[in-house]
């Protein structure tokens, strides 16, 4: 692991709160009928998700070995997938607003809360491998420097 890792996971899960907070604004202004903040916060929240995505796979999950991630890449993936689809479809300025963007946003938020548990399963296992490493090299440095 590197030392910008434990910062990078710091911004991965603060930047949790946004993204479901985004979810809110935007169904609260849909319900509203707010058509132009519904605009600006919809291409907003895409742009966070691609964000959030890019950030967990290329500067966490990426910078472990094949065997060590892959299943956890393999759960990721739908979730990706998810999201990304997501953006795809509402992500344009001038998309139509409409009662399946609604729908969708519940789906969003259900997405991300098992991306989320999937991310904090896999981040709770490193840091306890971190953390094992670490109490075995202490201990074997002090059996090898008693006299």
């Amino acid at each position: 692991m590197d030392t910008h890792q434990p910062r990078t996971i710091e911004q991965l899960i603060n930047a949790r709160p946004a993204l479901l907070t985004r979810i809110v604004k935007l169904d609260s202004a849909l319900q509203a009928n707010h058509q132009d903040l519904a605009e600006i916060l919809r291409c907003r929240l895409c742009d966070d998700l691609i964000d959030y995505c890019s950030r967990g796979h290329f500067q966490i999950f990426e910078s472990h070995s094949e065997r060590t991630i892959s299943a956890t890449l393999a759960a990721l993936s739908a979730t990706t997938d998810a999201l990304i689809r997501f953006s795809e479809t509402f992500g344009e300025a001038g998309v139509a607003v409409s009662a399946e963007l609604r729908a969708s946003l519940a789906r969003l938020a259900d997405v991300l809360d098992t991306r989320f548990d999937i991310e904090d399963q896999y981040l709770a296992g490193t840091r306890s491998n971190i953390t094992s490493a670490v109490a075995t090299t202490d201990v074997q440095s002090s059996v090898h420097s008693t006299p």
